[in-house]
This record gives C-alpha cells, structure tokens and sequence, in this order.
C-alpha cells in the first residue's frame, strides 16, 4: 500500500500537469478572436477546461492543505476553508463531465444530424447553462445541508 504522504504527492503532479493542459486551452482560446467569438467548440472547450481547473487545481493540487490543522498530513487550514475548496472541488467535479456531454452533444447535432451554424449558435446556451446550473445547484445544496467537510482520503468534499 501506498502511504499517504506518498500519494498526496502523485496526486499533486497529476493534477499540476491537467492545469497546465487546461490552462493552456483557456490562453489559447482567450488570446485567439477568432477561437473566442467564431468558434463555438472552442468555446466549449474554454467552459469544459475552467471546470477541470477547478476540479483538479483545487481538489489535487491543494490536496489535504485546506484540511482542518492535524485533521490530516500537511493539512493547515479549517473547517471553513476545506468548505470553500469543497463547493469548488464539486462545481468542477460535475461541471467537468457534463460539458463533456455538451461537446459530445455539439459533434452529434453538426456531424450526425447535419444542424446549420445558424441552428448550432441558438442551442450553445444551452451547452453552457446545463453544465453549470447543473453543477452550482449540487454545490449549493450540498454547502447548505453541510454535505461537505474533510474526509478520512485527505479530501475535502
């Protein structure tokens, strides 16, 4: 078995090497106008990229430090820090997939169902607001019933 110190530091390699992937994503469409406002799976991407930030940054990276103190290794933080990293870690960890959904849903309607440019810029909305309504009403309800705290991984969530 692995020990624990040991893993939080694979977790934090893993997930320092997925931000730099995403982050590079978000600059290359921010920088790029015509990826910004011409290019709708780009623009996905960009949604689909800040969620896996927020997943991976916060829940992989941080790791155990927002912890409550001596609640776990090289935790330093409190019960209100690990809730804050917690309703993060959540929005990414929901929000992630779901816009994998929407990129899938993007390639089926233009390839599969041949939808116009014209067709496809009335649904973005939609591959935008599902992935993160969805993902804020699960954080929220799980902030206000106290779903969230550190657990016995080295997690906050």
């Amino acid at each position: 078995m692995i020990p624990q110190l040991s893993l939080q530091i694979i977790y934090k390699v893993g997930g320092t090497i997925s931000c730099l992937g995403s982050g590079y994503i978000i600059q290359d469409v921010l920088r790029n106008p015509d990826k910004r406002s011409k290019s709708i799976y780009h623009r996905i991407m960009l949604g689909l990229s800040t969620m896996d930030i927020f997943f991976t940054f916060f829940a992989f990276v941080l790791g155990s430090w927002p912890m409550p103190k001596g609640s776990f290794p090289w935790a330093v933080g409190s019960i209100a820090s690990c809730d804050v990293v917690a309703f993060i870690v959540a929005v990414g960890q929901l929000g992630s997939p779901l816009y994998n959904c929407s990129l899938a849903s993007f390639y089926s309607l233009q390839l599969k169902c041949n939808w116009t440019d014209r067709k496809m810029k009335k649904a973005e909305k939609w591959f935008h607001i599902v992935p993160c309504s969805f993902a804020l009403l699960y954080s929220i309800s799980a902030l206000c019933t106290d779903t969230f705290g550190p657990s016995p991984s080295g997690f906050c969530g």
